[in-house]
Formats: structure tokens, C-alpha cells, sequence
């Protein structure tokens, strides 16, 4: 029998600067779980505090292991056409991986 193993991830960074109130901050990655590089399958994160140093985003996920996965962090505007499509204009991003 083959044990599937899951992992409870949070996904947590502190932003330093300044975000119009349109822009979000998202995770895609490399496994299915992060959206496979698809934009229109990015997760948002949650701006869940401020401190000195910046506002943190976070969010929680599960992702199937174990594996490598590699993220990447984008600051973008979500732009929504017909509800199902996703669509970003991407400022930023970062590039990451555990």
C-alpha cells in the first residue's frame, strides 16, 4: 500500500513596499497545488498584518510530497473576464524554492 503523504504549508512574506489598494500579492509554483506556472491559477494571499518592516500576506495550502517545489511571489492587478478567466498585469515577482 502506498501512503500519500500531505504537507500543511503556509506561504508567509512581508512586503516593504507601498501597494495601491489594486494591487494583490500572489503564489504560483510548480506543482499542481500552486497552479502549475498558470496564471490564471495563481492563490492570493491574505494581507494578514503590518509591522515596521511592512504589511505581511500569508495563506495556507496542502501540497502533495514529498517533492521539490519551486514559487514564485508576484505583485500583480487581477483583472476578471467573464468570472472564470484570470487575467494579471504582473509588477513584480520573486522566485523561490523548498
Amino acid at each position: 500500500m502506498i501512503r500519500r503523504v500531505v504537507f500543511d504549508v503556509e506561504f508567509r512574506v512581508i512586503v516593504k513596499e507601498k501597494l495601491s489598494p489594486n494591487d494583490s500579492l500572489l503564489v504560483t509554483g510548480s506543482c499542481e497545488q500552486l497552479g502549475e506556472w498558470l496564471p490564471s491559477r495563481c492563490l492570493p494571499l491574505n494581507r494578514s498584518d503590518k509591522t515596521d518592516e511592512g504589511e505581511i500576506w500569508s495563506t495556507n495550502i496542502k501540497i502533495n510530497g514529498p517533492q521539490k517545489i519551486y514559487y514564485r511571489y508576484l505583485i500583480a492587478q487581477i483583472v476578471r473576464i467573464d468570472n472564470d478567466d484570470l487575467n494579471l498585469i504582473v509588477k513584480k515577482c520573486k522566485f523561490n524554492f523548498i
